[in-house]
């Protein structure tokens, strides 16, 4: 049986493609097929099975951290930057309140996690920095769990269901679906994938950074018996090629 937390995301995955294969016509030999092909291509580093992958629960309370990091007035200067945060302090913010105030936003049991385990898994992951004076930054505006193989697949799963939910609620929502829209070109030069890369690095987390402020504002707003949904907003890089940053190239 593989971990639980990784089973749960490949479930939630296959549900939701097994709604969009079906209205394709596909047999399910068929695409069974298609599964055991792309199987039998895959040349991949099976990860440390001694590594445990995070929760959704975990996951989502950890984005939530960052995401109070650059939206709740308390953790943010006059610039509505991140604040420098100390570990602890009984007078002022501090990252253990900062855990607390984001765990206290999401569904995560407050017994299964604390701040002290929270800071080694981001300090680990390079979420953070931490500076000399042992204050700590974070050093992404979202996270990617890139340091551990078992780990950085997991988040690469997570992306898939989320992003196959909602091709499975608009395959059978008609006008009524979520928003879905792809700007694609089959022609693109490849040595621009950096600039793009750039671009979206630049613009696309603003944006991101607007609709978390949105998302933070209307759920701190919410009444005890109104209806919940999980939601979020994804911006994705689509390319079949890999390229690297070439630094003497001047284009």
């Amino acid at each position: 049986m593989p971990n639980q937390n990784t089973y749960e995301l490949l479930q939630k995955l296959a549900d939701a493609l097994a709604v969009v294969t079906k209205r394709t016509g596909l047999s399910l030999d068929e695409v069974t097929h298609a599964i055991h092909t792309g199987w039998e291509h895959a040349q991949v580093d099976i990860p440390d099975e001694s590594i445990r992958p995070f929760s959704l629960s975990e996951r989502n309370l950890f984005g939530r951290i960052l995401s109070v990091w650059r939206t709740n007035p308390t953790f943010v200067d006059a610039q509505g930057e991140p604040l420098s945060l100390p570990v602890t302090d009984d007078s002022g913010p501090s990252f253990t309140s900062l855990f607390l105030e984001a765990l206290r936003l999401s569904s995560m049991d407050k017994h299964k996690i604390d701040a002290p385990t929270t800071l080694e898994i981001f300090e680990h992951n390079s979420i953070v920095a931490v500076q000399q004076d042992g204050r700590i930054l974070p050093a992404m505006v979202g996270f990617h769990f890139n340091r551990d193989p078992a780990t950085g697949a997991q988040s690469n799963l997570a992306y898939l269901a989320d992003f196959a939910g909602n091709c499975s609620i608009n395959s059978t929502s008609g006008d009524d679906g979520l928003f879905s829209r792809v700007a694609r070109c089959q022609q693109f030069p490849l040595r621009k994938i950096p600039v793009i890369t750039a671009m979206l690095e630049e613009q696309g987390l603003k944006f991101l950074q607007q609709v978390d402020a949105f998302i933070e504002r209307e759920s701190a707003l919410i009444s005890e018996d109104e209806e919940r949904t999980d939601v979020g907003v994804g911006l994705y890089l689509l390319s079949e090629s890999r390229v690297t940053v070439d630094e003497d190239d001047p284009s």
